[in-house]
């Protein structure tokens, strides 16, 4: 097994201003061979910004992949049409920026806003249905764009939509698009799933993307999650793609309160542990071997 391993962009601590050059750097000293952005984000920086990152990612010999979402007033779930289509007008601006940067897929929680609705189990059908349509207009667009998109399942604390792999599998049948595909989360995974790799093994050929965190959101190899198992399961399904280690570990203003991270958790210096945690996955992607049945 010889995916490439990747680090999330907000492993790296900022305020309101990302230093983007900086921890493409920080990214590629510590081992990483991709570092997943947002270009959500990146949507509203001026050219210049996206010129730089370009040139460093190059300079340092690092990937970039790029992650996304649905920002207040463009939730693609919605009874009301007008802010469904503008959830598809974002996602757009999105996916022609992720092809301008030489990017090839895109991630995030594309079918609604990412925070539960008040009042809202009544309606989970329907906004379901107005979901899959907004999301097969923006799969029709990444194709004539040559990216494709991955949908990501969390957990019920966050989203009150789609929190487990069944339930992507279902909604991807809606969508019924080629190009949109399934991204797997191991930390919402571990609280939703039964059995977390026989969840990667039903969703197969499904699986687009795949974010890689502990129990506690720590880095890979801080936790209680059995890795050997994960990354065989993964192999069998013959995922070949890209393993971004998406932890939150440190608080600071523009995640605690989103993603409930109020104590620093880091083990030692955050390069350091991004460097370690690196290893200790390319460390049991070398022990996985496939047999009749899989195994270790």
């Amino acid at each position: 097994m010889d995916n490439s391993i990747g680090i999330f962009y907000t492993y790296y601590a900022f305020e309101q201003q990302v230093e983007w050059e900086k921890s493409i750097r920080r990214a590629a000293l510590a081992g990483a061979d991709c570092i997943e952005i947002s270009a959500m984000r990146l949507v509203r920086e001026p050219e210049l910004v996206c010129d730089r990152i370009l040139q460093t990612a190059r300079e340092c010999g690092i990937a970039l992949n790029f992650t996304s979402g649905l920002p207040e007033g463009c939730d693609s779930s919605s009874e009301d049409e007008r802010e469904r289509r503008r959830s598809v007008a974002f996602v757009e601006k999105n996916i022609k920026l992720v092809s301008k940067m030489g990017g090839q897929k895109l991630g995030a929680v594309f079918h609604g806003r990412n925070h539960p609705h008040e009042n809202s189990f009544g309606k989970k059908e329907r906004r379901l249905e107005w979901a899959a349509q907004s999301v097969k207009q923006m799969g029709r667009i990444a194709e004539d764009y040559g990216i494709s998109l991955s949908d990501e399942a969390v957990n019920r604390f966050e989203s009150d939509m789609i929190n487990t792999v069944d339930e992507e599998l279902a909604f991807l049948e809606r969508v019924d698009c080629p190009s949109v595909k399934a991204l797997l989360d191991t930390f919402h995974m571990n609280i939703e799933e039964d059995d977390l790799t026989a969840a990667i093994s039903r969703a197969g050929k499904q699986i687009g993307h795949v974010h890689l965190s502990e129990n506690n959101r720590k880095l890979p190899g801080n936790g209680h999650l059995e890795w050997p198992a994960i990354l065989n399961a993964l192999s069998e399904a013959q995922y070949t793609g890209l393993l971004t280690m998406e932890s939150f570990t440190t608080p600071y203003p523009a995640i605690s309160d989103s993603m409930c991270i109020w104590r620093n958790m880091a083990k030692t210096g955050m390069d350091e542990d991004v460097r370690e945690a690196v290893m200790f996955l390319k460390t049991q992607m070398k022990r996985v071997e496939i047999g009749p049945n899989g195994k270790i």
